[in-house]
């Protein structure tokens, strides 16, 4: 396979992951609104954009319509063990912290 650096693909991804004491700071649909804010701006600016988050918060907090933006590259961090991806949930999978 080959592989291209993330920026030949997408040059700027919102990174949302935040919890406060494992909560969510915000509700579904303002990751919704604050995704979508961002993402009209840059992509108005001629860039492509994308949302990073990790396999957990994309299935619980990240699930507003609006992330199923097929205009929006899905960045999915997920790092357990014995898992794979199909690219049917996220365009790009990285699969783990350390470098190759």
């Amino acid at each position: 396979a080959v592989f291209q650096p993330v920026c030949h693909i997408i040059r700027y991804a919102l990174d949302i992951e935040h919890t406060r004491d494992g909560n969510p700071i915000a509700s579904n649909s303002t990751y919704g609104d604050i995704a979508q804010t961002w993402c009209n701006m840059v992509s108005n600016a001629g860039y492509r954009v994308g949302i990073y988050s990790y396999y957990y918060f994309f299935q619980n907090y990240l699930t507003d319509s609006r992330f199923s933006n097929s205009g929006w590259y899905k960045w999915m961090a997920d790092y357990r063990s014995g898992v794979s991806h199909d690219g049917s949930s996220c365009n790009m999978w990285q699969y783990s912290n350390k470098l190759a």
